[in-house]
Parts: C-alpha cells; sequence; structure tokens
C-alpha cells in the first residue's frame, strides 16, 4: 500500500529532478560571481543529498527484506522436531517476498537507479551545452 502511495510521487521527483540537475549544472557553467556559484553548488549539492537519502533508504529496505529469509535458515533448525522444521520452512517462504519500493511505472528505488538519474542529467547538460554554443 505504502509503495502505491508513493510511487507516482517519487516518480514525479526523479523526472523533475532529472531536468533541475541538467538545468543548474548549466547555470553553474555560466556564473562568473562567487557568490552565486556558491549558492548554486551548494543547491545542487542539497538536491542530491536529498534525492539520495530517498534511494538509500529505499534500497536498504530491499537489501533488508531480502536477507530477512536467511534468518531462519542460520538458527539451528535442523536438529528441531519434524513440525517446528514445518513451520520454521512455512516462516522462510513467507518472508522471502522482496520489498521494493518504485518510482512509477519505470523505475525501482535503488542505488543503479540514482546512478542513472545522475548520469541522464549529465547527459541533458551535455546536450543542453552543446545546443546553447
Amino acid at each position: 500500500m505504502f509503495n502505491n502511495l508513493i510511487s507516482p510521487v517519487m516518480f514525479v521527483n526523479l523526472f523533475v529532478t532529472s531536468i533541475n540537475f541538467g538545468v543548474n549544472i548549466i547555470e553553474i557553467a555560466r556564473m562568473n560571481d562567487l557568490a552565486t556559484l556558491t549558492s548554486g553548488v551548494s543547491y545542487l549539492g542539497a538536491c542530491l543529498i536529498q534525492l539520495f537519502v530517498f534511494y538509500w533508504h529505499s534500497n536498504e529496505v530491499t537489501v533488508e527484506s531480502d536477507r530477512v529469509s536467511y534468518g531462519t535458515f542460520e538458527s539451528d533448525w535442523s536438529i528441531v522436531n519434524y513440525k517446528l522444521q514445518r513451520e520454521v520452512v512455512l516462516l522462510a517462504i513467507t518472508t522471502s517476498k522482496i520489498l521494493l519500493f518504485a518510482a512509477g511505472p519505470f523505475n525501482d528505488l535503488t542505488l543503479s537507479t540514482f546512478l542513472g538519474i545522475i548520469r541522464a542529467s549529465y547527459s541533458f547538460y551535455a546536450l543542453l551545452s552543446k545546443t546553447n554554443n
């Protein structure tokens, strides 16, 4: 349910932030004043940190949800009675589902997606800087 609520919001955030990075980098490249350059770089850094926090924690949820089912097999389940062994196997199967948050129908909230946003933003910057000259 949480994923269904946050997915459209994160997709819009992903799209807007990707364009915002490219435009902000172009503006930073054009700035001559040290004060505006400093504020532009700090704004870009703040946007990166904000986006990184979302993607880092979503990635951690995915990694930790993958580890949950392994915890049942790390116990001494093989030396207990058969009924408890069946319950441990049932618990492992139930917890084997990996939680993965999505940003719209196209992207998952993982660190590889975050790096893809950075690459796409740089590509956007490179395209705009070539067409601008």
